[in-house]
C-alpha cells in the first residue's frame, strides 16, 4: 500500500472497523483496476481504428481504379448512343427516299 492508501485505510478502520475497512479498500482497488483496464482497452481500440499510411494509399489506389472504370463505361455508353443516333438518322433518310 502507498502512504495515502494507508491513511485512508486508517480513517475507515477507526470509523467502521477493520474488516469493513478492508472490504472498502478492496472495493476501491478493484474499481480502480477496472477503470484502468477499461481505459487501456479503449486506447487500444482507438489505435486500431486509426488508418495507417498504407491503408490510405490502398484506398487511393482503389479510388483511382474506380474512377478509371467509370470513365471507361461513360466512353462506351456515349459511343453506343452516338452509333444509335447515326443508325436512326440513316434509317430515317432511307425511309424518306
Amino acid at each position: 500500500m502507498q502512504a495515502i492508501e494507508i491513511k485512508v485505510y486508517d480513517i475507515f478502520r477507526t470509523k467502521i472497523g477493520e474488516k469493513e475497512a478492508e472490504i472498502v479498500m478492496e472495493y476501491f482497488e478493484t474499481k480502480a483496476e477496472s477503470k484502468i483496464n477499461d481505459f487501456i482497452k479503449e486506447n487500444e481500440l482507438a489505435k486500431k481504428q486509426l488508418a495507417s499510411k498504407d491503408d490510405i494509399r490502398s484506398l487511393e489506389i482503389k479510388l483511382e481504379q474506380s474512377k478509371t472504370d467509370i470513365l471507361r463505361q461513360m466512353y462506351i455508353t456515349n459511343l453506343l448512343q452516338l452509333l444509335a443516333i447515326i443508325g436512326s438518322v440513316v434509317a430515317i433518310v432511307k425511309y424518306m427516299r
